[in-house]
């Protein structure tokens, strides 16, 4: 194969190979191939073009290789070099440098090497002057640099480098002495003399030659000479001495190229030489190339002098701009020779198509010409204009200030002296008073209480609920209470953990959590424990409480408690702590419902006064804190007055003072405390009384400390005395605290009530359990100070064995205090002569020992924070740590043997109890084999007689196979190639890098029983379970714990032979009190701390799954302990699903679920930008959920763990890192690695990609974790879920879309008058929030691989470029774009179409690039930005668009390197872009139009006085009347003659129609007889006008199209037309790929087809319009060749629809369509100045802003709206737009002037009687005949007369996770109910011989209709009526049956309810709107089937079912008698 005519077919060969052939080995022969054919172009051929040509395509397969995970860095880097030379674009090189030279498994000498072959090949281009040649050598240089930096901890590489370095520097200077840069190369001499410290002689020689040449050539010939002669160059000191005596010269030698260097004294020496001559005259120094120097600078001076500064601040690649490069001419090419490169072109068609768009790896050019923007360019409204303050929520506000008072003390002892010491303390609520509660007088209490009704049973005493826990066990049972919610519990019972829930209220009782409480079972079940045939919900048990038997006797009587505001009401709030579920609080002097009441504490008084009203902020309303003091309990909730608010924006140390509140940890002392202290300081020597009765050690021991960088309370010091050659003595000292704190004096006793010292961490200050003064300094060991000590001494042999010890009372002098850190560097220095080194030495190989037989395999485990400081500080000095852990334990375990033998009974002793057997025989079972890999667990003895250990997996179990992490596997690979051993051992060692490993492991953790301390006298289990050790003390830190110090007295009176200072009864109060003390203080603070990370950079975590539910997964992360359940979890909801989960049902599979979706995936990459296993194809994808991980075999990693554990890792044989031959597992059979809408030939085939991903337990999912604010706290929530490169799921917008992109508004909409500015914003702010929350359930638009440019500013913006044809291809709509409407190039269109986006940027190592597989997640993160399009243009030249966006003021800012100019172009990032609705972008711009709308709609909106109908409409109307005379329509009652009168005469009307009153029926009288005087108007030369009957829905209209299509004679009937939406008129006429919208809300939109002959698409294509026969072309070419279509073809076809269409409607009188089209520009531009009369009915259903929006945008003069709002209201998806009044219709607010029609004729006259009174205050009547009459009544009523009927059944609900066909999200079913249902349906068709279309099934639940729908057709009934109640709407049928779905079982219903309970047990059954027209659609008769003991919760339901119970029709469904008859065959 010759290589000059044939290189494309080793391109296609190579792309054969990966794509088709998955073969990148072979792949890769093939660019070798290819990159010599380039070579042979450039050298022999010279033809640039077609080797820069061939060098892009190696880059394009080398790109599809690496992704492969095939990588040859020597090919890329050589590929990307020769393709920079020959091109003219500078092109950032990190991405080949960067994986190449930080990767240590490549070793230096092959880095060199391709470092010196990259400069041979750039010395290839030097003398041709490519533009990119010294940029290059630029990049070398930086190269070396960056290995230096990689290398710096390896002196011989140093060297080696530098070598290297030196070398290269001496080649460039040649190079640039060639192109005469002299100054430039002095310069660089220069540097290099500086920065080469004792250069070799050889090299040194180098520099002076090169120095000596380039001093010639700049013509500084006597400082060349100088040079000359360093070089010991003789001949060129002859020769440069020849040419200074022909110069005659007396030039001066220029000091700058010499100063710092060793020829300066030489220069000097000349220049003193020259003063002492007497010359009369000075010459002018000569330069005689300096001119030509100066030009050429010019154009090169910059980059070459960065090359010639060896120290040049250019560090990085990403320095070198486009500002750095010189300014060169254009080169003259080569001749090209004559190739057969044309012929070849044409003979590779299919080839080109498929790189067409790939060459380079680059997207299609974007290059086009936009005008800047103007200055004036009008704004739309925009989310970002809400004014924010910074939202920076660790900053503090003046508010905080003022409550937390800072005192200027070091200490919090110095601010509790100054706060006691002066009178400043009746100004502010301290922080004794915050912690130990306020001291209220009952005067204050008695006056605050208010009666209130109690909803609690009497609380039984404790002795009478013990009695029937002993009589009756199986009922009654000992509890602790844990409380979640205000009307739910958990008792867990106190001996064996069973859980019991408490549901309501009522029946938790008035206790406190954690309250130790007698529960009452409800409905026992024998067996309490789960089966496996029982799930979880089955095996629940619930009760009640009856007495409370302990309460936490700490409490104080008012505590002071952080809460946050209830959701539901202001006067509402709830704990943190959940101490009680909620308080009352103070609100009687408030003025607005969203103020709230803040009281003063007057301490001299004891009383709360009122202070201040705050207005709370409704958009930030989750972000608030509040302190609430605790007044009494009368009512269902506690009565609290709040004494202090938060907002949101809190800085660090506030935080960690709400922090302590929550905890009860105090921050000042108490008062007696500090005089107590103070006496002790001042009394001189304080407890020297019993030093002579201790040994003195303080000058004959070398005591020493070790301990963190800021501790400061030193409680422990060691020694070490060599006693012989075999034996020496270790010394712990421990400081002997209770010499100076006596028992039960003022310090002792808050030292007892605090127990522990609390560390907030990361430098915040610790609140200390004593007094800064004695903690830290009197007591503490610090160096040359002699302290008190109780010392343990051990005589230990030279192999760990102690053979004697003894404790003594001492006097110690530590003699320096090491830091962990510097006694690791101690530890791993060589210098034997280095202070204390022998003695650490001693010490670590004790505890190596001591620590080996306490933990066996165990040592080989490491702990794993992946988040924390102090981890990293750990590993860093690892042994030095367990030095001090081991003997800390020793004596701990030494002290209790000692002690227990002493004082048996009372001493405090630390106690683990064991798990429950079952338990770990539940672990076992499902962790068999994995469970004795857990490093963490060897040689754990089991209560099962098991031990977990390596050696115990036996042979057969180690076949199959398990997963590890691929960056895991890769560095245990590369550091084991290195030789870095300790790494290998800790990447092996660390369970939790493992997946299978760390889920045993955290499974495991889970069920451990806390530590607790116990008084040794009680009978229990005295071990400590995970040490293993009995009996076990704290004993150490008598400074920081109180256990300490009690330990420490016990010491001292064993050692005086005194009784214990202690009884059994007292030790049993301390340990409870100790216990007692919050526990998650130090998690609290840790989580504060993590948030506060992550708000400056969230992180992305390698997470496993854990479990799932029916809504959400739940995720655990090994090592990140401060995470929350809470946190880990996602909802199915937030992922936008294709379908509802599907669980597996194989339980011998870990399989759990797989989800599925469908999504719109492009890239302008096209194909070649995805990884080799990446598929775009019309059936759904499979994607490989292992992708993170390999497997090995179980056999394999035993090995590797043998290793480990018998400490000879570095003999594992190396062919351990051979790939295995392994059983795909199942799950990763037929997947791919990733999945894009793009396709391989660059055609667009399908516009969506439907794919799903299986979730397996254990799996590793890759997560992004940030800051988000709940409960008044930052706390760690998942932002992002990443499923491959291309699909990653944006979990902060799916969960909160109106923060992401709106605001939320605090205002109200109103129902008052105010200006048109004012109702602008006030709307457009709420309807924003709404249109913000239906854009992200929709279906997105997500393009990877986008070139974004961010500008920075005061609010960051940007923009991006969509080439035209790539928007088309894809069907990107933009509004204007490509309208043929052309204008002026300085006017081009600039549109305003607002869109939500979603930015996603991925970050390396801080620079935005593309993660490579096996990335570890701690190098990246992904930066997502939210925002808004601000405008789109379209180009000049090439009618691209760019889209010109802006941040969301509260989204994350750009980094740096995101912002960077230079990286602009080669910014790629992911945008999904979430289009606004349409209808929401029409209603929008009509909403900001409404200044300049007609007066009429101003003045509806704005509520003001209406103009007057124009005389000659009113003339018109009394001319023709108020009725429409035809048979088919009854005359007008006499409020229907109201109502159409009215509405004739008016500008604006509203007309009432309840159910069956002849609604519709008088709009199509309104619509003719508005036509009617339209048509004489026009006879009186008047214009053609239109009437618009529109409404919010299409049945709506339908239904009066269709009446009026067939009830009136078209004598008499109106040019009538409908006009369908495009999505329905898509749905007969679709247009090919183009099936993304979204499946479910099209499945039953399809256009009616009874209204065929009037809908506009099919008039339209009649015979002999303008349009028909073009449509009809595009049409037949759609169904034909539905692939072939081009995208242009589409644009023409929808631009002919849009003519035809406008054509159309002008033709028509009365046009009918919802309001949603009524404001498309479509619609408008075709009824411009032509709509007089507006009719919307159903007007109760739309928003106030959608019945505007028609208003304002079509002008019309009339405007009638019909409804009934007290049926269905506006469907609202954002709840918190809804309560700020957009769920009121503008119908609601005008109903007091609507007129009501008062007379039905629908339903039976007792159907109607219940509706009547209910909801009309019984105005509604009934008219004297109607639709209800029946020949026979039904055998189903209870009474014949009484066509009513409800049927009482107890069902189960079931609830949908994730929105699906089925129904959305939430929506729920009930099996029990369905059953009956198709049992009423079925008798009604067989007994009563009904069709189906007498009979309607309704149910407001999606589910239930989908699961009464599927078990009808299991039936036979295949056509069945069943809809939900919302579809329901303005139909009516004989008979409806009603299921309510809600059910609880009795004893689960609350009697006494709030909304809350209401809402969560309820849900919108409760909705009166609903229920109305549910009980409304019925003639004949209805059947309501539900549970009535749970409906009559609701005061609806409750009167409804009263209604029903006193005209004897309830019955129970389990007694009615519904055999059904025999039916025939037939399919209904």
């Amino acid at each position: 194969m010759e290589l000059d005519e044939n290189w494309m077919n080793f391109f296609q060969a190579g792309l054969v190979h990966i794509l088709e052939k998955n073969d990148p080995e072979k792949a890769l022969a093939y660019v070798w191939q290819l990159y010599s054919s380039g070579e042979k172009y450039y050298s022999e051929l010279e033809e640039e073009d077609t080797a820069l040509n061939i060098y892009r395509h190696c880059s394009i397969l080398l790109n599809l290789i690496n992704d492969n995970g095939k990588n040859d860095p020597f090919l890329r880097t050589k590929c990307f070099y020769r393709e920079k030379l020959l091109s003219s674009q500078p092109i950032d090189p990190s991405c080949v440098w960067n994986p190449f030279l930080f990767d240590p498994g490549i070793i230096l000498v092959k880095k060199i090497k391709l470092l010196r072959d990259i400069s041979t090949m750039i010395d290839e281009y030097s003398d041709l002057e490519h533009i990119n040649v010294w940029p290059c050598r630029l990049e070398i240089k930086i190269s070396y640099e960056n290995l230096l930096r990689f290398y710096r901890e390896q002196p011989s590489s140093i060297d080696f480098i530098n070598r290297e370095r030196f070398n290269y520097f001496i080649q460039s200077g040649w190079k640039l002495l060639e192109k005469n840069h002299t100054q430039l190369v002095c310069r660089m001499c220069q540097n290099i003399s500086r920065s080469f410290d004792q250069l070799p002689k050889t090299k040194s020689l180098e520099l002076s030659k090169l120095w000596a040449d380039a001093l010639e050539k700049d013509g500084h010939i006597e400082l060349a000479i100088k040079k000359a002669q360093e070089a010991n160059d003789k001949d060129l000191v002859a020769r440069l001495n020849q040419k200074l005596e022909d110069l005659k010269g007396d030039s001066e030698p220029d000091e700058e190229w010499i100063r710092g260097t060793l020829a300066e004294h030489v220069t000097q020496s000349l220049g003193q030489a020259k003063e002492r001559e007497k010359s009369p005259k000075k010459k002018r120094r000569s330069r005689p190339k300096w001119k030509h120097n100066e030009e050429h600078l010019d154009q090169s001076t910059t980059v070459h002098s960065v090359i010639a500064d060896v120290t040049s601040h250019i560090t990085n690649w990403k320095d070198v701009t486009e500002f750095d490069l010189p300014v060169y001419k254009p080169r003259r090419k080569r001749k090209p020779c004559q190739l057969k490169s044309q012929q070849l072109k044409q003979d590779q068609p299919l080839l080109r198509s498929k790189v067409a768009r790939s060459i380079n790896k680059k997207a299609p050019s974007t290059e086009d010409k936009f005008d800047q923007l103007p200055s004036d360019l009008p704004a739309g409204y925009s989310s970002g204009d809400e004014s924010s303050d910074d939202d920076d929520i660790f900053s503090m506000d003046e508010d905080e200030q003022n409550l937390f008072k800072p005192l200027d003390g070091k200490t919090f002892y110095e601010d509790s002296c100054k706060v006691y010491n002066t009178q400043e303390q009746s100004q502010n609520i301290d922080d004794c008073l915050l912690t130990n509660g306020l001291d209220l007088s009952d005067e204050c209490v008695s006056g605050m209480a208010f009666k209130a009704k109690s909803i609690y049973d009497e609380m039984r005493s404790p002795d009478e609920c013990m009695d029937l826990c002993k009589n009756f066990p199986e009922r009654y049972k000992l509890c602790r209470i844990e409380i979640f919610n205000s009307h739910k519990a958990v008792c867990r019972t106190v001996n064996d953990n069973i859980e019991i829930e408490i549901s309501g209220r009522s029946k938790c009782g008035k206790v406190f959590n954690q309250d130790e409480v007698v529960v009452e079972i409800f409905e026992y079940r024998k067996q309490l424990h789960k089966t496996q045939s029982q799930s979880a919900e089955d095996n629940k048990v619930y009760g009640k409480v009856i007495g409370q038997i302990k309460t936490n006797e700490n409490r104080p009587k008012h505590p002071v408690l952080v809460c946050t505001l209830d959701h539901f009401c202001m006067y509402h709030m709830k704990p943190l702590c959940k101490t009680v579920p909620k308080i009352y609080i103070l609100s009687k002097k408030r003025d607005k419902e969203s103020q709230v009441e803040i009281y003063e504490y007057t301490k001299q008084t004891k009383k709360l006064t009122f202070d201040r009203l705050k207005t709370i902020d409704q958009s930030k309303r989750g972000e608030y804190l509040f302190l609430v003091c605790f007044i009494s309990w009368n009512g269902m909730y506690p009565l609290g007055a709040v004494i202090g608010v938060f907002d949101g924006k809190r800085d660090i140390q506030t935080s960690i003072r709400l922090v302590c509140l929550r905890n009860n940890v105090s921050v000042l002392y108490k008062e007696n405390t500090v005089r107590e202290t103070e006496k002790i300081l001042s009394s001189q020597m304080p407890g020297q009384n019993d030093e002579q009765n201790r040994e003195d050690y303080s000058n004959s021991l070398n005591v020493f400390t070790i301990d963190g960088n800021d501790t400061k309370d030193l409680d422990d010091a060691i020694s070490v005395q060599i006693i012989s050659e075999n034996e020496f003595e270790v010394g712990v000292h421990i400081s002997d605290v209770s010499s100076y704190i006596k028992k039960d004096d003022p310090i002792d006793v808050e030292a007892k009530e605090r127990s522990t010292t609390y560390y907030p961490g990361e430098g915040c200050p610790p609140y200390h359990m004593l007094p800064e003064p004695i903690g830290t300094d009197m007591c503490s060991l610090l160096p040359g100070q002699k302290r008190k000590a109780l010392s343990i001494f051990y005589r230990i042999d030279i192999l760990g064995k102690i053979l004697d010890y003894k404790i003594r009372p001492t006097l110690i002098k530590s003699r320096t205090r090491l830091t962990y850190r510097k006694a690791q560097e101690i530890l791993s220095s060589e210098d034997e002569n280095i202070d204390l080194r022998k003695e650490l030495c001693y010490l670590r190989d004790i505890s190596r020992i001591l620590r080996s037989e306490r933990l066996g395999n165990k040592v080989f485990s490491f702990p794993f924070e992946p988040l924390s400081a102090s981890s990293k500080s750990y590993f860093q000095s690892l042994d030095a740590h367990h030095i001090i852990e081991e003997l800390m334990i020793l004596v701990n375990k030494t002290v209790g043997q000692d002690l227990i033998k002493t004082f048996p009974d009372c001493i405090p002793l630390r106690v683990q109890p064991a798990p429950s057997a079952c338990k770990i025989r539940e672990w076992l079972q499902q962790y068999p084999v994995i469970g004795h890999f857990v490093l963490s667990l060897q040689q754990q003895n089991l209560p099962t007689d098991d031990t977990l250990a390596l050696e115990n997996v036996l042979a057969g179990q180690i076949s199959k196979q398990l997963p590890i992490q691929k960056y895991v596997w890769k560095k245990i690979e590369t550091d084991f190639k290195t030789e870095e051993y300790e790494n290998v051992e800790r990447w092996i060692g660390t369970d939790q890098y493992h997946p299978q490993q760390a889920m045993a492991y955290d499974s495991w953790i889970s069920f451990q029983e806390t530590s607790s301390y116990q008084c040794s006298g009680a009978s229990h289990d005295k071990t400590h379970y995970s040490l293993g050790i009995y009996p076990y003390l704290n004993f150490t830190s008598p400074i920081r714990r109180y256990a300490d110090l009690i330990v420490n007295r016990l010491v001292h009176a064993m050692i005086d032979d005194e009784k214990s200072p202690y009884t059994k009864k007292e030790m049993e109060m301390i340990c409870r009190k100790i216990n007692s003390q919050s526990r998650t203080f130090k998690k609290q603070c840790r989580l504060l701390h993590l948030a506060r990370k992550l708000q400056n950079q969230p992180i992305m975590f390698h997470s496993l799954l854990n479990s799932t539910t029916d809504n959400a997964m739940s995720l655990c992360f090994p090592g990140l302990k401060e995470l929350s359940k809470s946190s880990g979890k996602i909802q199915f909801s937030s992922l936008k699903l294709k379908s509802k989960p599907y669980f597996e049902e194989n339980k011998n599979t870990d399989v759990l679920f797989t989800l599925s979706w469908i999504q719109r995936l492009y890239s302008p990459y096209a194909y070649a930008s995805f990884p080799g296993g990446t598929v775009s194809r019309r059936e759904p994808v499979k994607l490989d959920p292992h992708q993170k991980v390999i497997f090995l075999s179980i056999e394999k990693w035993k090995k590797i763990l043998d290793h480990l554990v018998n400490r000879n890792i570095k003999f594992l044989d190396r062919d351990i890192f051979e790939k295995e031959t392994l059983v795909k597992c199942r799950e990763c059979v037929g997947t791919h690695t990733d999945v894009t809408s793009e396709s391989k030939d660059g055609i667009i085939k399908k516009l969506q990609s439907e794919f799903s991903l299986t979730f397996s337990k254990g799996q590793i999912i890759s997560v992004q974790i940030g800051c988000e604010k709940k409960g008044g706290l930052p706390v760690p929530e998942i932002q992002m879920l990443e499923l491959t490169n291309n699909v990653k799921c944006c979990i902060q917008h799916m969960s909160d879309p109106v923060r992401c992109f709106a605001v939320y508004s605090n205002v109200h909409a109103g129902n008052r008058r105010m200006t048109s500015s004012d109702y602008i914003q006030r709307w457009l702010k709420i309807f924003r929030m709404e249109s913000a929350t239906n854009a992200a359930k929709s279906t997105s638009i997500i393009i990877n691989d986008l070139r974004v440019n961010f500008q920075n500013g005061e609010r960051y913006s940007g923009s991006f470029v969509l080439l035209k044809p790539f928007c088309m291809e894809r069907d990107i709509y933009i509004e204007y774009a490509w309208n043929d409407i052309k204008k002026d190039d300085k006017e081009r269109i600039i549109s305003f179409q607002t869109d939500f986006l979603c930015i996603r940027c991925d970050m390396v190592n801080e620079v935005p690039s593309k993660s490579k597989a096996g990335c570890p997640p701690n190098e990246r993160w992904i930066w997502i930005g939210h925002g808004e399009t601000k405008c789109f243009q379209i180009g000049k030249e090439n009618e691209n668009i760019k889209v010109h966006f802006n941040l969301h003021k509260d989204a994350c800012t750009p980094t740096a390197s995101m912002i960077d100019q230079s990286a602009k172009d080669k910014l790629t990032c992911t945008v999904e872009i979430l289009p606004m609705a349409d209808a929401d972008k029409h209603i929008e711009k009509a909403l900001a139009g409404l200044d300049k709308a007609t007066q009429l709609a101003r003045s509806i909106a704005l509520k003001e006085k209406r103009p007057s109908l124009d005389e000659t409409h009113c003339r018109l109307a009394r001319q023709i009347g108020y009725d429409v005379k035809s048979k088919d329509m009854q005359p007008n009652n006499e409020k229907q003659s109201e109502a159409i009168k009215k509405a004739l005469a008016s500008r604006f009307s509203l007309i009432q129609g309840p159910p069956g009153t002849g609604k519709t029926l008088t709009g199509i009288k309104l619509i003719m007889l508005f036509n009617q005087i339209n048509l004489k108007h026009r006879e009186e030369g008047g214009d053609h006008k239109q009437v618009v009957y529109c409404g919010p829905s299409n049945k709506s209209v339908d239904l009066v199209a269709k009446w009026m299509k067939t009830h009136i004679s078209s004598k008499i009937c109106p040019k009538i037309v409908r006009m369908y939406g495009n999505s329905m008129e898509n749905m007969i006429y679709p247009i090919p790929n183009r099936e993304y919208i979204n499946q479910r809300s099209c499945k039953d939109n399809l256009p009616d087809s009874d209204l065929n002959e009037i809908s506009i698409h099919t008039l339209i294509r009649k015979k002999g319009k303008p349009y028909a026969e073009k449509l009809a072309m595009f049409e037949k070419q759609f169904k034909n060749s539905p692939d072939d279509i081009a995208t242009e073809d589409i644009l023409k076809y929808k631009k002919a629809i849009s003519m035809a269409t406008q054509e159309e409607l002008k033709q028509y009188d009365v046009i009918f369509c919802t309001t949603a089209a009524a404001i498309s520009p479509k619609f408008l531009r075709a009824t411009d100045g032509k709509i007089f009369q507006l009719i919307i009915d159903e007007a109760g259903m739309c928003t106030e802003p959608e019945t505007l929006a028609p208003i304002i945008a079509t002008k019309a003069d009339q405007v009638v709206l019909i409804g009934d709002h007290k049926q269905l209201q506006p469907i609202i998806l954002c709840p918190e737009a809804s309560n700020l009044g957009l769920s009121k219709s503008l119908f609601e607010r005008y109903a007091d002037s609507a007129v009501f029609l008062d007379t039905q004729y629908r339903m039976n006259p007792k159907i109607c009687e219940f509706p009547s009174k209910q909801f009309y205050k019984g105005q509604l009547k009934t008219g004297p005949f109607g639709k209800w009459t029946v020949e026979k009544p039904l055998q189903v009523w209870q009474r014949p007369d009484v066509p009513l009927l409800f049927c009482h059944i107890e069902g189960e609900e079931e609830c949908l996770s994730v929105t699906t066909e089925e129904g959305n999200q939430q929506s729920r079913s009930n099996r029990a109910e369905v059953d009956h249902v198709v049992k009423v349906y079925e008798y009604l068709m067989s007994n009563e011989k009904m069709d189906r279309h007498h009979v309607k099934v309704m149910s407001q639940y999606n589910a239930q209709c989908f699961a009464i729908r599927d078990a009808l057709k299991k039936k036979n009934f295949i056509n069945s009526n069943v809809t939900t109640a919302v579809s329901s709407q303005g139909g009516e049928w004989d008979y409806v049956i009603f299921s309510a779905v809600r059910s609880l079982p009795k004893f689960r219903i609350e009697s006494n309810r709030n909304k809350g309970w209401c809402k969560k047990n309820l849900g919108f059954i409760t909705d009166a709107h609903q229920i109305n027209v549910v009980l409304t659609r019925a003639r004949k008769g209805i059947i309501i089937i539900g549970n009535k003991n749970l409906l009559q919760c609701d005061e609806t339901w409750e009167a409804l079912i009263k209604h029903y119970t006193r005209l004897d029709c309830v019955v129970n469904a389990e007694d009615q008698d519904l055999t059904p008859l025999e039916r025939p065959g037939k399919r209904y």
